[in-house]
């Protein structure tokens, strides 16, 4: 079979007809130009790989492009005649179309390409037809402001000299309202988007152990942290191309871009109002929850495992700092920063993102010699069932690493907690955190499933 011919109108990959079978495009037919200023196939801006037009009205055009950074594919909307405001009065019609549809559209921002301002959006739909996209753009306006919300910083004001200065203003649109955590390899900032007045969370790539700041600059201590750094930059926008591949996807987090400044890159994601499941643990005093009250946090959680995994993918971090709960009672997976593909045999910062209570025994293996092995989906079972544990006893699992080295692989029983729980949860529990990965369920499915019959 001849080897698949990548569409340079829709990106799109055929194998048998001599033109795209989905937007018509012909590879022996001359590139055409748009506006008189680049051709198809051109890269605008070093990132930007424009296609052909979708659509046009008599004051819009709308291409299909192919954002190199995020790894997507998008659609840029121009309107010939419109202001800045009528953009931002579009986008929110169209933000609304996404809460109310669970993500199948999603609105990334408002660019300046080449001195022209679009309008950018993300659709689920792959081969979305001209017709479905004006129906989409022809949805009456809706005005709704997205206010401030009062912000929960859950770090040590240690690092606070770190941080940028509030009202600091990053890519021309971002404004800097507050720090709101730190980690060992970023800081993130809750953000006003100028353009589209919307709360975004801004993720910096900052390892702190390696950098320090110099006004707005990001600036490496030693000149033996240069290749580190340049390897965790790398892992970074790796990160943001992974995030971007469940830009659809419910209960995960949504990126919305990617860009570098200050000798350093910023990853835009969607502002999650609400608390961690590690910080309600905490808020709670570690009072433990009940079955129907765990599964309602570990089973929307299951869903985009199961689709992160189908991509042959493991997210290597699953713990209760990584599970975020919304004022409305929605459950969201965050931090894509540990994910690899399972295949993945190139070295990795791994230690940094360790956590010792729920990583499964190969990720301490990964941690000493830097190279994965033997890692995938059942990696996040033993860290969903660390999770599960947790929750059910108020009290996190004995390590892995204790574990093996004990006298006993068994977890401590809950009755030791004074709590009564099911031996049926301790035997899924027990299950998902068996110290050799073979043993343990063949997939976030089969977890998913003996909760709810448990249930």
């Amino acid at each position: 079979m001849a080897a698949p011919k990548i569409c340079m109108g829709c990106f799109s990959e055929w194998n048998i007809e001599e033109h795209c079978p989905y937007c018509g495009w012909d590879p022996r037919k001359p590139l055409e130009r748009i506006e008189g200023v680049w051709t198809v196939g051109d890269v605008i801006a070093g990132r930007y790989l424009f296609g052909t037009i979708l659509c046009t009205t008599e004051d819009m055009a709308v291409w299909r492009v192919y954002d190199n950074d995020l790894g997507i594919v998008c659609y840029f909307i121009r309107k010939m005649k419109a202001t800045e405001e009528d953009l931002q009065t579009l986008a929110r019609s169209l933000e609304a179309i996404n809460q109310k549809t669970s993500g199948f559209l999603v609105v990334l921002g408002i660019k300046v390409v080449a001195r022209r301002r679009f309008l950018v959006i993300s659709v689920q739909e792959r081969h979305i037809k001209e017709e479905s996209f004006l129906a989409l753009l022809q949805n009456d306006p809706v005005d709704q402001e997205k206010l401030i919300t009062e912000v929960i910083c859950d770090f040590d004001n240690h690092y606070q000299e770190r941080t940028l200065p509030e009202y600091s203003l990053l890519d021309g649109r971002y404004q800097v309202i507050a720090c709101i955590g730190v980690g060992g390899f970023g800081i993130t900032y809750l953000c006003v988007d100028l353009f589209l007045h919307r709360n975004v969370a801004i993720k910096e790539y900052f390892p702190v152990e390696w950098v320090e700041r110099e006004g707005m600059e990001v600036a490496v201590c030693s000149s033996r942290y240069l290749e580190p750094y340049r390897i965790g930059l790398q892992s970074f926008y790796q990160e943001a191309k992974m995030t971007a591949s469940f830009i659809h996807t419910s209960h995960i987090v949504t990126i919305y871009d990617i860009f570098s400044e200050n000798d350093t890159a910023y990853m835009v994601l969607d502002y999650l109002s609400g608390i961690s499941i590690g910080r309600e643990m905490r808020v709670r005093a570690y009072r433990p929850y009940y079955p129907e009250e765990m599964a309602k946090i570990i089973l929307p959680v299951l869903e985009p495992l199961a689709e992160i995994h189908d991509k042959k993918m493991v997210h290597s971090d699953i713990s209760p700092g990584n599970i975020m709960k919304s004022q409305e009672g929605d459950i969201c997976l965050i931090d894509m920063g540990a994910a690899k593909y399972c295949m993945d045999r190139q070295p990795l910062l791994s230690t940094a993102f360790l956590k010792k209570d729920y990583a499964a025994p190969e990720q301490y293996r990964t941690a000493r010699t830097g190279i994965p092995e033997n890692e995938g989906p059942w990696t996040d079972i033993y860290g969903v069932g660390a999770i599960m544990y947790y929750l059910l006893t108020g009290h996190k699992p004995t390590d892995a690493l204790s574990r093996l080295q004990g006298k006993s692989t068994d977890l401590v029983p809950p009755k030791k907690y004074k709590v009564k729980l099911s031996k049926y949860w301790m035997r899924l529990i027990q299950y998902c955190m068996e110290l050799d990965w073979t043993k343990r369920p063949g997939s976030v499915r089969e977890v998913s499933e003996r909760i709810r019959q448990l249930l």
